[in-house]
């Protein structure tokens, strides 16, 4: 069944699914969903992958936010971060400017 593949099987094939993949087995079902976004999930290595060296002004590196902490009654947690929408937001952010330029590309060299 599909929980027992979960174990161990799923993981090593989901590494290997690109961002085009990974959204279509996110919307079979809500376990594959979960998975994807785990915090160990295909999501995070291909965003580490694709995003190795690169960072956001605002955000950093697309992993810096594992050291991030909120804290609870118990103590500290790690916060629940949402791999896929990350891997999205350095997808469409990485190739273009900074501010006070915009875009992706350079069209005036004065």
């Amino acid at each position: 069944s599909l929980p027992e593949l979960a174990e161990g099987p799923y993981f090593i094939l989901a590494m290997m699914l690109d961002a085009h993949t990974l959204c279509r087995s996110d919307a079979t079902c809500r376990l594959l969903r979960q998975l994807n976004g785990a915090t160990s999930g295909p999501w995070r290595a291909l965003g580490g992958r694709m995003f190795h060296g690169m960072e956001l002004e605002r955000e950093g590196i697309f992993e810096a936010v594992e050291e991030m902490v909120t804290p609870t009654e118990s103590g500290r947690k790690h916060a629940r971060v949402d791999w896929k929408g990350r891997y999205l937001k350095f997808r469409n952010e990485v190739p273009t400017f900074r501010l006070p330029f915009m875009g992706g590309q350079i069209k005036l060299i004065r």
